[in-house]
């Protein structure tokens, strides 16, 4: 373009009504950009005006795991965000607590009891509200670092001095509750029950130790018994009998008490050895007209049988020891003995005439 078409009169008469419309333009452009980050904000949730009502919409919209992820990328995270659980108390006769309360916020002071007056703070800073066992604390005054307190007094006389020390908002506690321990776990009739109670556990507890004591006691006793029967050389019936290559001799009975012990060797006179599977004691049930004849046999109980050795090795015998209670046999019936092999020829022998006791 050459300056000389360039009239400079032309553009001085556009110039007055070029810059009107530019700012006209600049002003409508302002305006949609305002109205459309307002609507914006709108969708997507507006945040409350007021610092306190900001704080509280956090707080409450936060959920656990958002709150633990804050916690954990920030170390100084304001202690209202870090109060899980209402701080529990002993109410004492005098107590004192100390108490961060911020502008706008408010904390709450639950009792066991019934509050019967409240010595108020600083009214410029903290307002004091109560009724039945509840006092409400409210900041009142964006005062930080001033300190005011409060007296509550109970039914019961007890008294709490609140010393309230004035914070920022985020730095509030919220609430604080009290409790008293049962008077009955210091009354002299309760202790009386529990001492009782501990007594006869305690004395139950013996007992059964006794019993168990005097059971484990009469065992031992038993067993030391058999032993020595079982081993001691006493004069022995010479009771000699022969069934399938067995042979049973030296019979020895002894009575303590309600208590019989049978004791008797086994000879195995076979060539093979002879391990004994079962021994079995039973009384025998004769033929009322001849009592020579055995028509059957009765079990006993008895106690497991003590052996010297249950393997009888060929030629070789050993010493048995069988007890049971007296009451099942009387003098003048007779006893049938029944020994079981175990593998070998798979002998049962039976001994039928026995004895014990004389008439």
């Amino acid at each position: 373009m050459s300056l000389r078409n360039f009239n400079l009169k032309e553009l001085h008469k556009r110039k007055k009504v070029i810059l009107p419309l530019c700012l006209i333009g600049i002003f409508l452009l302002h305006t949609t950009f305002v109205f459309g980050q307002k609507d914006k904000a709108n969708a997507a949730g507006v945040l409350p005006s007021s610092a306190s009502d900001q704080h509280e919409l956090s707080a409450a919209e936060t959920m656990p795991e958002e709150k633990e992820s804050v916690r954990s990328k920030s170390p100084e995270v304001p202690r209202k965000h870090t109060l899980k659980r209402i701080p529990v108390l002993t109410l004492r006769d005098k107590a004192v607590l100390d108490v961060c309360l911020g502008y706008g916020m408010h904390i709450t002071l639950e009792l066991p009891e019934k509050i019967k007056a409240v010595i108020p703070p600083d009214e410029n800073l903290v307002s004091v509200d109560y009724l039945d066992n509840r006092t409400i604390l409210k900041g009142i005054a964006y005062a930080v670092g001033e300190i005011t307190n409060v007296t509550i007094i109970t039914e019961s006389e007890k008294t709490i001095d609140v010393l309230i020390r004035i914070v920022e908002p985020a730095e509030s506690d919220l609430a604080f509750k009290f409790i008293v321990p049962s008077k009955e776990i210091f009354s002299e009739s309760h202790v009386k029950k529990e001492v009782q109670k501990a007594t006869e556990k305690r004395e139950g507890e013996l007992e059964k130790r006794e019993a168990n004591l005097k059971e484990v006691t009469e065992e031992l006793a038993e067993d030391k018994l058999k032993e020595k029967l079982l081993h001691e050389e006493t004069g022995a019936k010479r009771v000699h009998e022969k069934e399938d290559g067995l042979e049973m001799k030296d019979l020895q009975v002894t009575k303590l008490g309600g208590r019989v012990y049978l004791k008797f060797t086994l000879r195995n006179r076979s060539k093979e050895d002879f391990q004994v599977a079962s021994l079995m004691l039973g009384r025998a049930v004769t033929d009322p007209k001849n009592s020579d004849k055995v028509l059957g046999v009765e079990d006993l109980e008895t106690d497991t049988p003590t052996f010297e050795s249950a393997l009888i090795p060929a030629g070789g015998e050993t010493k048995v020891l069988v007890a049971f209670d007296a009451h099942q046999v009387r003098n003048t019936e007779k006893v049938v003995l029944k020994v079981v092999e175990e593998g070998g020829l798979g002998r049962a022998v039976e001994f039928k005439n026995l004895k014990l006791f004389t008439r």
